[in-house]
Order: structure tokens, then C-alpha cells, then sequence
């Protein structure tokens, strides 16, 4: 296969059963407008996901499949996945479906126009189902990134993003956090270098059955804006 047009890139932590169910579905929304891409799975964890991605890949020929022993992170996961992809843009999204694959569709026309697109739960015409508690810690998190990073991004942390891929290149090697502030990070970063961002309105669902669970870490999140705007500050372009 030549390089695809497109790279969707999956990080998934000990998300076996998920993926079964929900790699067919990716899959199947992904062909509907673009012939093509590819599937990129980077796992990591003790599950049984190595098994099931090893049926996976004999039926869908495009997928291809990143296992860690070590814990990586979220970002870690994504950075592990973008060296094994070839696509002219980079799409990833949770395992969990929490934002359905068929929004993908507006992200590449997107990419026409701007360098990083962003699927933003705050749009105000995003229709968004979660804990009251979740709803608000999120929005706070929100609102403390516009007034210290000033990315001028409504929803930094939504695990559904489009790059084209020399952006996404560029600005990997800056990125110091490979958690769950990564998805901050780069947009902090992306700002600071130039490249322009968009946002589109979507529906956004918490799952109850994902391992995601971005509110554990929510604190330490704080702290890690606070860590890198006092690093911008004393470092400059070294930070």
C-alpha cells in the first residue's frame, strides 16, 4: 500500500473488549469518505488486546497494531503511534467512542484551511452528556488554561484532534508531558510557533466502560499548567 492519505491514531490503555467492538465501527465511518487510510492501534497494559488485535488485523488489512510493556501515557501512546504512521494527516481519537468516528469527516476539509483542527466540547452548540461533577471540574480546567496558557482554545483536552503531519512533527519534539496534559501542551506549544487552530461542535458521551479516566489526574493537570507557564516564563524558547 503507498502512503494513505490519512493516519487515524488510537491510544488505548488495556481497552481489549472496546476495541473489538468499536475498531469495526471506526473503520467502516473512516471508509465511508476517505478510501485512503489507515488504523493505527498503540496499546499498551496486560490485557488481552494483543490477541484481539491479531484477529483484527487479518480482516482489516490497514490496521496496524503498537504494543508497549511500559506505561507510556496518553501522549506517550499517541507519539509511539505517529512513527509507525504515513498519512499526509493525523487524526486520533479515544478508544472509547466518547466523540463518534464520523466526525472525522469534518476534519479534513478542515485541514484545508487550518493546521490543527479540534473537537471542542465548549462550542456552544455541542451537545455534551456527563457527571455533573466531570461537567464542572472540566470546565474550570478550561477556563484556568484560557487565562494562564492563553491558547485561545475553548477545549484543550478533548481526545479528538486532526494535524497535518509536519505540524504534528514539529511539534512533538517540544512536548515534555506525555500524559494527560499533553493534548494541552501541544496546543500551548502550537500557539507559541504559529499554526492556526480551529474548533468544530460535537456530541460528546462519557462512558462509564473505558479505562479513561482523565478526572483522577485532573489535580496534577493544574499543577502542570502552572509548571509550564512558569517554565515559558524563565526559559524562553527552551521550556
Amino acid at each position: 500500500m503507498k502512503n494513505p492519505k490519512l493516519s487515524v491514531i488510537i491510544p488505548a490503555y488495556m481497552e481489549g473488549k472496546m476495541l473489538e467492538t468499536n475498531i469495526p465501527i471506526i473503520h467502516k465511518e473512516i471508509g465511508s469518505f476517505e478510501k485512503s487510510f489507515e488504523l493505527i492501534v498503540s496499546s499498551e497494559g496486560n490485557d488481552n488486546t494483543p490477541t484481539v488485535m491479531k484477529i483484527l488485523m487479518k480482516k482489516y488489512k490497514n490496521l496496524k497494531f503498537i504494543y508497549s510493556q511500559k506505561r507510556l501515557g496518553k501522549g506517550g501512546g499517541i507519539e509511539n503511534g505517529l512513527t509507525q504512521a504515513k498519512g499526509l494527516y493525523i487524526i486520533f481519537m479515544d478508544a472509547d467512542l466518547s466523540v463518534h468516528p464520523s466526525y472525522a469527516r469534518n476534519i479534513i476539509p478542515l485541514l484545508q484551511k487550518y493546521d490543527i483542527v479540534v473537537a471542542s466540547r465548549y462550542n456552544p452548540i455541542s451537545k455534551i452528556k456527563r457527571s455533573k461533577t466531570r461537567a464542572f471540574l472540566g470546565a474550570s480546567y478550561s477556563v484556568f488554561v484560557k487565562i494562564i496558557l492563553r491558547t485561545g482554545v475553548r477545549d484543550n483536552q478533548c481526545g479528538f484532534k486532526g494535524f497535518k503531519r509536519q505540524v504534528l512533527e514539529n511539534i512533538r519534539g517540544k512536548i515534555k508531558n506525555k500524559g494527560w496534559f499533553w493534548d494541552t501542551e501541544v496546543m500551548f506549544r502550537a500557539r507559541k510557533l504559529g499554526y492556526t487552530i480551529t474548533e468544530f461542535p460535537i456530541s460528546w458521551y462519557e462512558r462509564e466502560e473505558s479505562n479513561v479516566h482523565v478526572m483522577d489526574n485532573i489535580f496534577e493537570m493544574f499543577f502542570a499548567v502552572i509548571r509550564l507557564y512558569i517554565r515559558s516564563l524563565f526559559k524562553k524558547n527552551n521550556y
